[in-house]
């Protein structure tokens, strides 16, 4: 099942989040103007923060969506979590310093982990936990050389952080390990000569994997994929991208990005429980498309086959996918 919103402007569709009765949808939307795209059981509207508004992630809470957006205001970048129905009902401001980036808030037990980054001369990891009453119980700021938290997990009681940290002129994934009360205990990279990332991680039944992907130096990748004690790397395509990951069967599936003779399609990776590749199918049209994220079996992301600008991609995943 497959549906594509199409407005006079352009929509991109970035996390999706499914459980329940409730499928909450964010992204942005673009029409001389960038704006937060917030969706609930495919009802949307735009919230218009500042000079630029978008949403990278959302959570499913007490039966509403939670966003984490993204604004910019006097030239500086901030964040704030956005509860809502069919319209906005809650904001929560977060200030710093420097200009904030949120790319995953992750709910869980006993409240919400937020990972991002925070610049004021370089950009800096930071890790959040929240209660559920949205106030801080503790933080974490990295000072590496230049590095970004994409995405966070929780195993037992330990969390887990994964993203990228720059390394002279390329950059290498970052896998960092905390305790519950939010204190540093590891910190490696994975990557040799030029670009990798790890850009989503998450527990599957008590196993933790992330996927991303490694560049080569002629600008194609790999789609990369870590289960913390090995890594793997499946080449689809020109270039390809690992932005989530599901529990898929006995296995796991793999949604994100990958290009043949210059042709932008989404993927998705079928894998056994070993990781494995068992087989893959893309969704792609004559222009550029892509799945930005598979919380299975729901799915997100945009396509410009149909438009000259961007429109939303919204879908259930099955084998027999028409």
């Amino acid at each position: 099942m497959l549906f594509i919103l199409d407005s006079n402007g352009g929509e991109i569709g970035f996390f999706i989040k499914g459980k329940g009765n409730n499928i909450c949808i964010v992204g942005k939307h673009d029409d001389n103007k960038e704006e937060a795209l917030l969706g609930r059981n495919l009802r949307f509207f735009t919230l218009s923060h500042g000079k630029v508004s978008f949403s990278y992630t959302v959570e499913v809470f007490k039966g509403k969506c939670l966003a984490g957006v993204v604004f910019r205001e006097r030239e500086k970048m901030k964040i704030a979590l956005v509860l809502y129905n069919k319209n906005v009902e809650k904001i929560i401001y977060f200030s710093s310093t420097g200009n904030l980036m949120l790319w995953q808030i992750l709910k869980t037990d006993k409240g919400f982990l937020m990972a991002g980054g925070v610049k004021e001369s370089n950009w800096d990891a930071f890790i959040v936990f929240l209660n559920r009453n949205f106030k801080v119980v503790w933080k974490n700021r990295l000072h590496f050389s230049e590095e970004y938290f994409y995405s966070v997990a929780v195993k037992g009681e330990k969390v887990f952080a994964v993203g990228r940290v720059k390394k002279g002129e390329n950059w290498e994934a970052l896998i960092t390990v905390f305790s519950k009360e939010g204190k540093l205990l590891e910190s490696y990279t994975l990557g040799e000569d030029y670009k990798d990332y790890l850009r989503y991680v998450k527990n599957l039944e008590g196993q933790l994997i992330a996927v991303g992907r490694s560049e080569d130096g002629s600008g194609n990748s790999d789609l990369l994929i870590y289960d913390f004690s090995r890594y793997y790397l499946y080449d689809l395509g020109e270039y390809d991208y690992g932005r989530s990951i599901s529990a898929y069967g006995n296995g796991f599936i793999i949604a994100g990005e990958t290009r043949f003779n210059g042709n932008n399609d989404g993927i998705f990776l079928i894998l056994d429980k070993h990781l494995n590749p068992i087989r893959a199918y893309k969704i792609g049209w004559e222009g550029t498309d892509a799945v930005r994220f598979l919380d299975y079996p729901y799915f997100v992301g945009y396509t410009y086959s149909f438009s000259f600008s961007s429109d939303l991609l919204f879908g259930i995943f099955e084998e027999d996918f028409k």
